[in-house]
Order: C-alpha cells, then sequence, then structure tokens
C-alpha cells in the first residue's frame, strides 16, 4: 500500500509538468541512444549552414576511452555510472564563419555534446569560391541514462 501511495504520488509529479518540458528534459539526457535520430538531428542542424555530413562512423560505448583515473573518479567512476556515451565522427566542408555558426548552434543546442577533437584543413577540391573553404574532422561524444 505504501509503495502503491509513493507510486501515485511520484506520478502525479510527472504529470504537473508540461509536455514539452518533458520532451525537452528527454532531449537533453534521453534515457536510450538513438544513432539514426542523432545522426539526422545534427545533419538538419548543419543543413542551416550549408554544410552536409560525410564518412559518419559512430562507435558506443565511450567509457572505454576516458583513461584519465582522475576524471573517471570525478564522474563516478566507470563502473557505477548512471550514464553511457556515444562517440560520433564525421567530416564536412564550409567556410569558417559558417562552421562557426553551426559550433555556436550545436552549443546551444539541448542534446548535451563534448568535442572530443576537431582537425581543419584548407579545402583542395578546387571550387572557386569568394571565400576560401576547410575541411573539418569532427568527433563528438554524447550521453544517454543506463
Amino acid at each position: 500500500a505504501e509503495l502503491q501511495k509513493l507510486k501515485q504520488e511520484l506520478l502525479s509529479r510527472v504529470n504537473a509538468f508540461r509536455p514539452e518540458d518533458l520532451d525537452r528534459l528527454h532531449k537533453l539526457l534521453p534515457d536510450h541512444v538513438d544513432n539514426v535520430r542523432l545522426i539526422l538531428d545534427l545533419d538538419n542542424l548543419a543543413g542551416r549552414f550549408g554544410l552536409s555530413l560525410q564518412n559518419v562512423d559512430v562507435s558506443s560505448s565511450g567509457n572505454e576511452n576516458i583513461k584519465n583515473p582522475t576524471t573517471a573518479g570525478a564522474i563516478g567512476g566507470t563502473a557505477n555510472q548512471k550514464y553511457d556515451s556515444l562517440t560520433l565522427t564525421f567530416g564536412t566542408r564550409a567556410t569558417y564563419p559558417n562552421f562557426v555558426e553551426f559550433l555556436r548552434d550545436l552549443e546551444s543546442s539541448l542534446r548535451i555534446v563534448d568535442l572530443v577533437s576537431l582537425s581543419i584543413a584548407p579545402d583542395t577540391s578546387g571550387s572557386a569560391t569568394s571565400e576560401p573553404q576547410y575541411s573539418y574532422k569532427i568527433t563528438l561524444r554524447t550521453y544517454w541514462l543506463k
């Protein structure tokens, strides 16, 4: 009976939230990983600035990549973590101002992502535009609850 009462109290608390706020919360830290949705969201975000994602590579369980024991201990250690991570690597081509705007939008999006690595090289594809184009290789890490 006590468990049922507690369950009802918690359900009423959850139901007190607006559905839009719950959707935002699930986007901020989802309870599962959806690789396809993540790639589509990033591609749509990049498309606003004329960028397209190329050579997308997804690797799950990013906890293996945490090599610094100080950092691992600070975030609760890998054995009892309540979240997992996913590493996403992709390339794109753009002018520098467009790429900076893309990163700003990515930074202000609800989805938590860490920029793991970024490499920039001059674009040698030979396209003659008024502004120079660069090739970017980006590695991001995103998280979800276990």
